[in-house]
């Protein structure tokens, strides 16, 4: 583990620009503050709404702190430090503990926090790349990050946070956010498939540290597919992702759908995340998946999306949501890419997550 004064003082000089952010135990993180922005701001039909990111309770906050750094965990707690080998073998519900643990406002990355994280890198032009290919990029040819964990056959696979070139950052700068793409696969608190139903807890809820997230808890909603405002979009799931008239994921043609409709082809697929479409949804409930960047926005294109791909799995009672891919998924990895293919036990060296955090 990093020595935290030497890592904050390096910091410091480093990124100026950032927040070094101390827990309730005193030691530092560092994070990249974000502002709040209009879904018209970020989606070609968006309207003038505040980003779910931005709601808590439903009461807007003016700011965002999301971890620069793939997650390090010391004494149960994890810290977004420079140059760690990010912490893996770790499962959904200890990731979620390990962010709060740090002290209120703490938190696990949220699916609509990283929606915005994904929506404003593709408007600015600045969409990361990483290490997504045993140490590199897949559109690199040298390796350029430092490695940290090497297969048996000597390959580089995981590599220390931050250590790759500016193009790693969703920024494209030092100031930004590093390794949305690749490296490991980051756990999602709040957004899961029940038998292809989609679930969610409301707004960005899940980072109130009092926010239930078991798989059994009340707060879990599915979402209808006819929602016109917030004040019906949350809905009461049955169990068994059958719940009528909410949104549930479809296999149709070598592609994922989002609709309304019974789901068909019930099991494990996966596809072009930019393929991914809407049937029988209002346009409010549409720009809301387009806003956690669960679908792809109106008029978009495939290149917008390089080849960032959607794996999930219909078939089963609780699938949770990874996100950005790992060392070794090549041109499917990226910062759209998207994985439900796995419990909330899974724990692999592949898979961690990122800490977060809002006042």
């Amino acid at each position: 583990m990093a020595d935290f004064d030497a890592t904050a003082l390096a910091f410091k000089m480093a990124c100026p620009s950032n927040t070094l952010l101390t827990d309730d135990k005193g030691l530092p993180g560092a994070y990249v503050q974000k502002a709040p922005k209009r879904l018209n701001e970020l989606l070609t039909n968006g309207d003038s709404s505040i980003h779910p990111a931005f709601l808590v309770g439903s009461v807007e906050i003016s700011k965002l702190l999301i971890g620069k750094f793939q997650g390090k965990a010391h004494n149960n707690r994890m810290y977004s430090l420079p140059g760690e080998d990010p912490t893996v073998y770790i499962n959904h519900d200890t990731m979620v503990t390990y962010c709060r643990n740090k002290g209120d406002g703490h938190h696990c990355i949220t699916a609509s926090e990283w929606g915005f994280l994904a929506l404003l890198a593709k408007k600015n032009g600045t969409i990361p790349l990483g290490n997504n290919n045993y140490g590199k990029d897949v559109s690199e040819t040298e390796r350029i990050a430092i490695p940290t964990y090497k297969d048996s056959n000597g390959q580089t696979c995981r590599v220390a946070t931050g250590t790759g070139p500016l193009t790693w950052s969703d920024t494209h700068d030092i100031s930004g956010i590093f390794d949305l793409n690749g490296n490991i696969w980051e756990w999602i608190a709040d957004i899961r498939l029940v038998y292809g139903e989609l679930q969610v807890i409301p707004y960005n809820n899940a980072a109130h540290p009092l926010c239930d997230m078991s798989a059994s808890s009340v707060e879990w909603k599915a979402l209808n597919a006819q929602a016109t405002s917030y004040a019906d979009l949350f809905i009461t799931p049955n169990g068994s992702g059958t719940t009528s008239g909410s949104v549930k994921l479809s296999w149709a043609t070598n592609h994922w759908q989002w609709q309304s409709a019974a789901i068909e082809n019930a099991g494990q697929h996966d596809a072009a995340f930019a393929a991914t479409t809407f049937s029988g949804l209002s346009d409010f409930c549409r720009r809301y998946l387009q806003a956690l960047a669960l679908g792809p926005d109106d008029e978009a294109v495939a290149a917008d999306y390089n080849d960032d791909h959607f794996w999930a799995n219909t078939g089963e009672a609780e699938r949770c949501a990874l996100r950005g891919g790992s060392w070794g998924y090549g041109a499917h990895r990226g910062v759209f890419s998207l994985n439900f293919n796995d419990p909330r036990s899974l724990s692999s060296n592949d898979v961690g997550g990122r800490p977060a955090f809002y006042e």
